[in-house]
């Protein structure tokens, strides 16, 4: 991993203040040369939504569009899985989306990109902006159902990034997600967590109306 030094020296250059955006005139400029714009976080949402429109403007009813596996626009399909993030090719969630059509679907994860070094310590491809080292929230993966697709991936990346403690009834990760809801009503949430001691599924919709769980260790929690 980067030393302390090189991680404040980054850091340094991670501030919107290092670039101009224009809404206007839709320019940005960058004011830092040393500063990059990284799109990967967004990208393949608004990449799966423009693909989904060109199909359907093409006339196909039903199917879905799939980039990377975590970002999809579910042109129409009965069923949505949600992969276990402890067992390949398996669905912890198995989500009722018949009643649905032209949902884009983001999800975020540590799950997949993550690398363990000779003592054991994890570090994931979600890094924390405040800090510059990897993200160790317990939150394994975030789902967002039925919002744009560019701001899905954007925001469930940031809920990967929340703390939430069991023994808190008020966190950033509920106090995030709650705005979402509050912004978006129709949208569905389902925030997989788990500790040592506890494997949690949070959401804002209901055990087996919703949708159903294949993993009897993991507990629900509305919010």
């Amino acid at each position: 991993p980067p030393t302390q030094d090189q991680i404040e020296s980054a850091l340094a250059l991670c501030d919107f203040n290092n670039a101009g955006l224009d809404f206007e005139n839709k320019v940005l400029t960058k004011i830092n040369d040393k500063t990059k714009l990284d799109l990967s976080g967004l990208v393949k949402g608004v990449c799966a939504d423009a693909v989904a429109k060109i199909l359907k403007d093409a006339g196909h009813t039903s199917g879905y569009v799939n980039i990377g596996g975590s970002s999809l626009n579910l042109i129409k399909v009965s069923s949505l899985g949600i992969r276990h993030p402890e067992k390949a090719g398996e669905s912890l969630l198995s989500v009722n989306t018949e009643n649905y059509s032209d949902l884009s679907v983001s999800t975020s994860g540590d799950y997949e990109r993550f690398y363990v070094d000779k003592d054991g310590n994890r570090y994931t491809h979600l890094i924390n902006p405040f800090t510059g080292k990897t993200a160790s929230t317990g939150i394994s993966s975030a789902t967002i159902i039925g919002i744009d697709g560019g701001l899905g991936d954007a925001l469930t990346t940031a809920l990967c990034l929340c703390e939430y403690s069991v023994a808190k009834t008020n966190n950033p990760l509920i106090t995030l997600a709650n705005k979402i809801i509050t912004e978006y009503p129709d949208c569905m949430i389902f925030i997989v967590y788990k500790n040592q001691q506890t494997k949690l599924v949070l959401t804002n919709k209901t055990l087996n109306e919703h949708f159903t769980i294949n993993d009897q260790s993991y507990s629900v929690v509305n919010i």
